[in-house]
């Protein structure tokens, strides 16, 4: 039975140095194309990204008008969304505002007391 697990050890040490062996031959080999491509990758991408990203936009957009076209009601419900949140937004700034003028009158309101108990 040891003899067994022996050669098993054996084998897998065998498979495991064969996958390095042959991984470190196939970069020594082909080495300098992958150089190549990382170069070339280096200089392409900085060129095609801008051109992907519009591609992009105008699918997502092309989509959209699709969808719409398909439900007009959606078109209506998202401007209704964007409109309550708007609102939401605007009160909310009213808000802290409101408590932002309220904050400068008190300090104002103590800055004259200030200066007035130090006249008198």
């Amino acid at each position: 039975m040891e003899m067994d697990e022996e050669i098993i050890y054996a084998d897998e040490e065998e498979l495991s140095s064969s996958y390095y062996e042959s991984v470190t031959g196939f970069i020594q080999n082909n080495g300098w194309y992958f150089v190549a491509f990382i170069i070339l990758l280096a200089y392409l991408v900085p060129k095609v990204w801008p051109h992907y990203l519009k591609w992009s936009e105008r699918r997502a957009e092309a989509a959209y008008d699709a969808e719409v076209k398909k439900n007009p009601d959606l078109f209506k419900l998202k401007q209704e969304e964007l409109k309550n949140a708007r609102v939401k937004f605007q009160e909310e700034y009213e808000k802290k505002a409101k408590i932002a003028l309220e904050k400068q009158k008190e300090v104002k309101l103590v800055i004259t007391h200030l200066f007035h108990f130090n006249l008198c």
